[in-house]
């Protein structure tokens, strides 16, 4: 049977100038800093160990940084958050202290610690598609997002 989708109410987060925290500092993390920081986001990781990505927007002043394990209280004050471990138990960690807090939390490739989920995108100036699949198959919208990509030209 499998674990059913994801049903969800697409938006568009308005990240600018908001605090996002992102938990974890490796190449899934700088991949969503990347992200927040493209949208204007105010970002600050908390992580025990940095890895060079992370490390290099540090050390450009783009992202603040903590190197410690995460502590609940790091959501304080955060409009956004995002889980990027490879460990469930820190995951739902954030997931908990986010829902104490009432701040969303997306944890990368753990649903069940999430309380929002990301799209594939698409973005050519101000017109943006996205795909989801209700976490179903990152896969196939991945793919279907390379499909777009192409066929949707910069004269777009």
């Amino acid at each position: 049977m499998g674990r059913p989708g994801l049903l969800g109410y697409p938006v568009n987060l308005l990240v600018g100038g908001r605090r996002c925290v992102v938990v974890g500092a490796g190449r899934v993390a700088a991949r969503k800093v990347d992200g927040l920081l493209a949208a204007g986001a105010a970002v600050h990781v908390v992580a025990p160990d940095v890895g060079p990505e992370i490390g290099a927007l540090r050390d450009e002043g783009r992202v603040t940084v903590d190197e410690r394990p995460f502590e609940p209280a790091d959501l304080d004050r955060a409009w956004l958050a995002t889980a990027a471990t490879p460990d469930p138990t820190v995951n739902a960690a954030v997931y908990e202290a986010g829902q104490a807090r009432r701040v969303f939390v997306n944890a990368a490739d753990d649903p069940e610690h999430c309380s929002l989920t990301l799209m594939s995108t698409v973005r050519r100036g101000d017109l943006v598609v996205t795909i989801g699949t209700g976490g179903r198959s990152p896969a196939l919208a991945t793919y279907l997002k390379d499909h777009v990509a192409t066929e949707m030209g910069p004269e777009w």
